[in-house]
């Protein structure tokens, strides 16, 4: 799917499609389950998922660049890059009103885009 040569195109409801789903679904209810558990590692998880954020917007930025397929489209300014730079302020600063709209613009999108990737319109 991310080779510059050969485009792979999305099999909607794939074994991959379904074990991402599955994968992403099992992590969130192991966090909500063992919430308590994991609170003395709330810190290291703060940071592991803000670095995570952080590395996965930039190594795919330069990707792009370093293969030239970059364009003036590919600046982060679309939902999801959006709620990506609002989710990393909020690892630095908390604030109630960027949450509220993070939670609006960030959540719903986020589980379409997981059920419904690269659609054709």
């Amino acid at each position: 799917m991310f080779s510059v040569t050969e485009m792979r195109g999305f099999e909607m409801f794939s074994m991959t499609h379904l074990l991402t789903i599955t994968l992403f679904l099992l992590v969130f209810f192991l966090f909500i389950f063992y919430r308590n558990e994991l609170k003395p590692f709330q810190s290291k998880i703060k940071w592991t998922l803000f670095s995570t954020l952080l590395i996965c917007e930039i190594s795919y930025h330069m990707w792009a660049i370093q293969t030239g397929i970059w364009t003036v489209k590919d600046l982060p300014l679309q939902l999801c890059s959006l709620s990506t730079f609002l989710a990393l302020f909020l690892f630095l600063k908390p604030n109630p009103k960027i949450f509220n709209l993070l939670f609006f613009i960030g959540l719903l999108p986020a589980i379409l885009s997981m059920v419904t990737p690269e659609m054709v319109y």
